[in-house]
């Protein structure tokens, strides 16, 4: 090669480069970075209410009385539920940072800065953690760095929490669309319009994903094209996170009723209301072979027949009931605005254990390994075991 080759072959291989860097960040629309795509990648395990199905149950231990073994003060309250996932335990601020810390030790690992208050909680599948801001995107970080893979922007706050299933992550926000997003990328595959925001988080089963707005309707889509399958008009606004057992979808609402609908078909199985018109239900129910089990905003805590929907017991607290559940060992744990994280058992419904915290709980617990782990409104992250 002579000389003015090699310098020619020199000066046209920035521009080749950035030729390519252009085309690849063109072609992923809003995304920042990517990634090769993988069509096998899950959040299963390591997300809101711990698989796709959103049920809430964990197959574990948890031997009381619990002990506390680390907390972490993230110096603002804290809303996102937390979620444990290769040693991590990540969650989100309102002061709009994501925290990742030693799920041993609770020393921070990273943290990420958004520009808004995170209240989702964060899922986490191949290595990369998933989350919504009110700042409006939809994030994607290295799990083990806490840098940027990429992020979405959608038309408003993003309080929901992704599921991620086959490659797609899957969220809602508050501009009414349910987002399907290529896990690799960011790039949007679809998006379905309802007519409310869309705060309640999807569950993914097989072909089809489940969620709630706030107009009041339960829609079940097709996950590879997000055209409708059915949608189930309930009597109030839906906060709540759909759970999926079996051929039924469980759901709450701000008309005070927890519904079970076919899963098929959207049509009412039943429904069992909730005290009085303060009841409405902002928890996300879990559910087992026999059980629903839910918060209300009336301060107690239900628990109805999975069957017919027949309250079996309730139980009093001292405040809203927001937190959602988590089942373990025939165990219900759960935060309440009356300060306390609670242990019930089910079978009675009497109080196994209870820890004051600092503030309102109204984060769910995450439980894994035998240990629980939340968040709460003085501002920190508490693990127990």
């Amino acid at each position: 090669m002579n000389g003015d080759s090699g310098t020619a072959a020199a000066l046209l291989l920035p521009v080749c480069l950035a030729a390519v860097l252009l085309v690849s960040v063109a072609g992923c629309g809003r995304c920042e970075a990517t990634v090769e795509p993988d069509e096998t990648l899950s959040s299963e395990g390591a997300m809101f209410r711990g698989g796709l199905r959103r049920t809430g149950v964990v197959d574990d231990d948890m031997e009381l009385p619990l002990q506390e073994i680390w907390r972490f003060d993230a110096g603002t309250p804290i809303h996102s539920s937390p979620v444990v996932a290769g040693g991590l335990v990540c969650f989100g601020g309102t002061d709009g940072v994501m925290h990742a810390l030693d799920a041993e030790t609770g020393l921070e690992r990273w943290q990420y800065k958004t520009g808004g208050a995170i209240a989702s909680s964060p899922a986490v599948a191949g290595g990369v953690v998933f989350f919504g801001s009110n700042d409006g995107h939809v994030y994607a970080l290295d799990a083990r760095t806490g840098k940027l893979r990429w992020r979405v922007e959608t038309g408003q706050n993003v309080t929901c929490s992704p599921a991620v299933a086959a490659g797609v992550v899957y969220c809602g926000a508050h501009d009414g669309n349910l987002y399907a997003l290529d896990a690799a990328r960011g790039r949007e595959r679809w998006r379905f319009k309802a007519a409310g925001g869309v705060v309640s988080s999807p569950a993914v089963v097989d072909s089809t994903v489940f969620f709630g707005s706030l107009n009041g309707f339960c829609y079940a889509l097709d996950v590879a094209t997000g055209e409708v399958r059915w949608q189930a008009e309930v009597g109030g606004a839906i906060i709540s996170s759909a759970a999926c057992k079996d051929a039924a979808v469980y759901v709450g609402g701000q008309d005070c009723w927890m519904y079970a609908l076919d899963a098929a078909s959207g049509e009412q199985l039943w429904r069992c209301k909730t005290s009085d018109d303060e009841g409405w239900i902002s928890s996300s129910p879990a559910v087992t072979d026999s059980w629903v089990l839910f918060g209300g905003m009336d301060h107690f805590f239900y628990a109805v027949d999975r069957r017919d929907g027949t309250l079996e017991w309730r139980f009093e607290t001292g405040g809203r009931v927001y937190s959602s559940p988590a089942v373990v060992n025939g165990k219900v744990v759960f935060g309440g605005d009356d300060h306390n994280l609670y242990v019930l058992g089910i079978a009675t419904g009497k109080e196994l254990w209870r820890f004051p915290a600092g503030g309102k709980v109204s984060a769910s617990p995450a439980l894994h390994g035998g240990r629980v782990f939340f968040g709460c409104y003085d501002g920190n992250v508490y693990a127990f075991e």
